[in-house]
């Protein structure tokens, strides 16, 4: 799993499974939009406004921008706005 922020956007990217072939997207609550593959299963997720629900500075000490991905990168448990 991936976590990607993109401060311009205030936009996270979260990717479950990569080389999946992409298939469709469904908004399941207002920001956040769920990506499946062909088979259906969840492939990713895109949150909009994310600094309104998770902690920013989190976000910008752990997430990685589009440019500076590395090969094998692993962020877990992302904390919640409120939580440090």
């Amino acid at each position: 799993m991936k976590v990607h922020y993109f401060e311009d956007s205030d936009s996270l990217m979260v990717t479950f499974r990569e080389g999946a072939k992409y298939d469709d997207s469904e908004e399941i609550s207002e920001g956040f939009v769920v990506d499946f593959d062909e088979s259906g299963r969840p492939m990713g997720l895109d949150v909009e406004d994310a600094s309104k629900v998770f902690n920013i500075e989190w976000l910008r000490r752990h997430a990685y921008e589009k440019e500076e991905l590395k090969s094998g990168s692993v962020i877990r448990d992302a904390p919640r706005k409120d939580e440090n």
